[in-house]
């Protein structure tokens, strides 16, 4: 910097850049006096800088001085800095030289174009033009206006300011490449400006706004009567180190990105390569390219050939423990204290006496740590499933398993989710406080899984597809096909958790028989809807043993009370079990007898079809819906707004009297009541 004029601005927007990207040398020249001397307004700004490397050279001779160094200057890497027409030829000679060095963009000598309506300040125009031809002779300032009078107020004001500057010789010469351009209309104004690709372009236009989106080549915009060129150049926050000569058309402004190198890198499982090198060697093939075909295709035998000899458990467990957390995948799980019953147990600092509340019959033995993972408890439930032992996990309700599974693999800051909205709360609840991404793909109007949408989203490196199914609050089971593929397509991508929640209310087949083939598949399961122990919290986390073998490494060792394993075994019971298909059955029952009921209800547009123990309802008021059952005594959830949803109202199928006090309130009693 530092030619027909000292532009500290013009370091300070070179230089900064370079140092936040962390560039380890910068080396900087400047046109010295016939003394050698650098003006000291730009060493104090390089001081400032942190610039130490300093040489008093300017012009094509500097540039060529750093592409291919010389005794005292040192070769650098990348040329940085706007100058004259020499300056930028000179750039872009060395940088299509191999042995040279690239350069940041062409720059130079500066350039302006004003889009001026009716309705703009002629004065503030012709300063706009002025400000940027006062910088070389060779600078050119453009006037494209729809109005004659402004046209020729604006030249008034050029040559009335030009009496006052100090520059006058640079402006002489530099107007004297200048036009004023007039167009019928501006469209046509922006057009022209698009092809002529200007380094500024200040839109003086009474809406500028409007036309922003139509702009397709500039180095800078300036928008509305307040925002002068200068402001860019030194204040406004955007980088001035912008192209000339039309390469806006191919080149962005100065930034960040231009002092930093992108590498890729590329490190392919074997599932990876399982995975997609089929399709590198068809497209080699397709080129003709058999030496890339066979790169591809030596790796691939290997790997099946591998794979025929190794055991399929081994190769599941790779693949979920590269899904994990590295940190959960080596840490050491809390070793608790181990229980043995031939034994007096003074080996956890528990108090040696029971609480002193109800008769000694009553007591239980709550004075003892409940024992973890209680293997009655996972057997019952094993059974209840129809899966093995190993691949169990009891968990207090499926709301611990949620945020267990958000913790073990995804690695805050980093790793993303995707969830299916309007759909259970809890999945980005536990992503937000784990510091993972939401990435949301919503159901389709009808509440189907919108499939394109989904994969897309994992795509963008998700670590957990939630869904739940049958959904809450939507209440609709997912088609098996459906799920299935997604399964296919997530099969190496992430782990693919089923919320089954309300599944004992569906018809619709439990993934649980999908684990076979899809070892990344996870499925939730709980008592505390069909079963009735809500208040007990439990549920269960069924997956690959491995999985489980992470999550037992972060579950709280006594998280499930006595009382709630006890209760959950007694429940698990065979005789229990009955009671609970037959109430499952009532509630089926109920819950379509409600359905058809409610129809005929005036403040009801829509009942979804439901696969659970609830109804979601589109109504046309759903305050009105809150406040009459209220009155009579009853609470149901208003789900207004989320999402999709609009009045949308989800009511819990009760018993048979609870739900003809619904029907009785929505279809009869408040046909004579306002609309509220």
């Amino acid at each position: 910097p530092g030619g027909r004029a000292p532009l500290p601005s013009a370091l300070i927007m070179s230089a900064i850049p370079a140092g936040i990207a962390g560039c380890k040398r910068r080396v900087m020249c400047s046109p010295g006096t016939q003394e050698g001397r650098i003006d000291p307004i730009i060493l104090a700004t390089a001081r400032l800088c942190g610039i130490d490397e300093i040489f008093a050279i300017g012009g094509a001779q500097a540039i060529a001085a750093m592409a291919y160094g010389t005794a005292t200057i040192p070769k650098v890497d990348k040329i940085f800095g706007p100058g004259s027409a020499w300056v930028t030829a000179a750039k872009q000679i060395v940088a299509s030289d191999p042995g040279g060095a690239a350069l940041d963009l062409p720059a130079g000598p500066s350039e302006v174009l004003v889009i001026a309506d009716e309705f703009a300040s002629p004065a503030f125009v012709a300063a706009d033009l002025l400000a940027q031809a006062e910088h070389d002779p060779l600078s050119q300032a453009i006037l494209i206006t729809t109005s004659n009078s402004l046209a020729e107020e604006v030249r008034q004001h050029a040559i009335k300011f030009r009496k006052s500057l100090s520059r006058g010789e640079i402006l002489d010469q530099s107007l004297s490449r200048s036009r004023i351009i007039i167009v019928d209309t501006l469209a046509e104004a922006v057009s022209i400006a698009n092809d002529y690709a200007p380094e500024h372009l200040i839109l003086q236009i009474k809406a500028p706004r409007r036309w922003l989106d139509e702009i397709r080549a500039a180095g800078s915009v300036f928008m509305g009567p307040w925002s002068p060129e200068p402001m860019g150049d030194y204040c406004s926050g955007t980088n001035h180190v912008l192209p000339t000569y039309g390469y806006a058309r191919a080149y962005s402004g100065l930034s960040l990105s231009d002092f930093q190198r992108r590498i890729t890198v590329q490190e392919l499982s074997r599932e990876g390569l399982l995975n997609l090198g089929p399709t590198a060697s068809t497209l080699a093939r397709l080129e003709g390219l058999d030496a890339h075909a066979l790169a591809v295709d030596l790796r691939l035998k290997a790997l099946q050939d591998s794979a025929a000899s190794e055991p399929a458990v081994t190769r599941r467990n790779d693949l979920l423990s590269r899904l994990a957390r590295p940190a959960i995948v080596s840490m050491r799980a809390y070793e608790h204290a181990h229980w043995d019953a031939r034994f007096e147990r003074l080996h956890a600092n528990e108090s040696p006496w029971p609480p002193p509340i109800g008769s000694e019959g009553e007591r239980l033995a709550l004075h003892r740590y409940p024992e973890p993972q209680p293997p009655a408890l996972i057997e019952a439930l094993a059974h209840a499933f129809g899966v093995s032992s190993g691949d169990l996990l009891v968990t207090r309700g499926s709301d611990e398993g949620i945020d267990l599974l958000t913790r073990t693999f995804c690695e805050a800051g980093r790793d993303a989710v995707v969830v299916c909205p309007p759909t259970f709360g809890m999945y980005a609840v536990a992503a937000a406080t784990q510091g993972a991404q939401i990435l949301e793909a919503p159901l389709t109007n009808e509440f189907d899984l919108d499939i394109v949408a989904i994969k897309a989203k994992v795509d963008e490196g998700a670590k957990i597809l939630w869904i739940c199914s049958p959904n809450n609050p939507t209440g609709n089971a997912f088609a098996s096909v459906r799920i299935e593929s997604l399964l296919d397509y997530a099969r190496y991508r992430c782990v693919v958790v089923i919320d089954e929640a309300y599944a004992e209310f569906s018809t619709a087949p439990s993934a649980i028989s999908l684990r076979q083939r899809y070892p990344q598949l996870v499925v939730l399961k709980t008592l505390s809807k069909a079963y009735g122990l809500a208040g007990a919290r439990i549920g269960a986390v069924i997956a690959e043993p491995s999985v489980i073998a992470l999550l037992r490494k972060i579950v709280p060792p006594y998280s499930i009370s006595s009382a709630s394993v006890d209760e959950a075994i007694r429940v698990l019971h065979e005789g229990s079990r009955t009671v609970i298909a037959s109430r499952v059955e009532t509630i089926v029952k109920e819950r379509d007898r409600v359905a058809a009921q409610l129809a005929s209800s005036p403040l009801i547009k829509k009942i979804y079809r439901s696969d659970s123990n609830f109804l979601l309802i589109e109504s046309t008021a759903a305050a009105s819906i809150l406040a009459c059952l209220r009155d009579i005594g009853i609470l149901v959830r208003d789900f207004s707004g989320r999402g999709t949803l609009g009045q949308a109202v989800r009511i819990t199928i009760g018993t048979p009297e609870q739900n003809d006090r619904i029907i009785e309130a929505l279809c009869s009693t408040f046909s004579g009541r306002a609309l509220q």
